[in-house]
């Protein structure tokens, strides 16, 4: 997978399938910067969300308990060392936006499972909405007043540093804009 050092890009899916779709327009968010001390640092394999073969979950659709993902089941490693999980969002325009402990290894003593994972992550983006839709973002095209949250698609999670994990968005542009 090439992957561009600065941003989350639709570059970065060139070792996918041909028939895998993505769902939109990708968020072009920087890539968290690693801290200092990790150079050492090999990530995860990222945590993928398909839906009907395509990649991207809706994320109001993520909000539902049962939601439609293919992989639904699958119990993803988070963390080697860890039960817990930081969420770090860029967003084009924004300052800088993260969770500690926003998502767990565990539900109910049992392995999280990707639709669990979905689930969380789709309320910490909710909760960062409400966080940031009083600001107005630098860039004009990226701000999230002009996008409804039920327009973005969780494509991955990417394993940026140790403990903490960057969401892949799509955007889905509304017919007619």
């Amino acid at each position: 997978m090439a992957q561009n050092p600065e941003y989350h890009t639709f570059m970065d899916y060139d070792g996918l399938p041909m028939d895998v779709n993505l769902s939109g327009i990708v968020v072009p968010q920087q890539v968290f910067p690693r801290p200092a001390g990790q150079n050492d640092f090999i990530p995860l394999p990222p945590i993928r969300f398909f839906v009907n073969g395509s990649l991207g979950l809706n994320l109001q659709s993520a909000l539902v308990p049962d939601n439609v993902l293919d992989n639904a089941a699958t119990a993803p490693i988070l963390s080697l060392n860890n039960d817990r999980a930081a969420l770090r969002i860029l967003w084009p325009g924004y300052e800088g936006w993260h969770l500690n402990n926003a998502l767990v290894a565990t539900v109910a003593n049992n392995p999280a499972t990707i639709a669990n994972i979905a689930y969380r992550v789709a309320s910490r983006v909710q909760e960062f909405y409400q966080d940031m839709l009083t600001n107005v973002g630098a860039v004009a095209d990226w701000q999230l007043q002009r996008i409804p949250f039920s327009a973005l698609h969780l494509v991955e999670l990417r394993n940026v540093s140790q403990g903490s994990w960057q969401p892949v968005f799509c955007y889905t542009v509304p017919n007619g804009v």
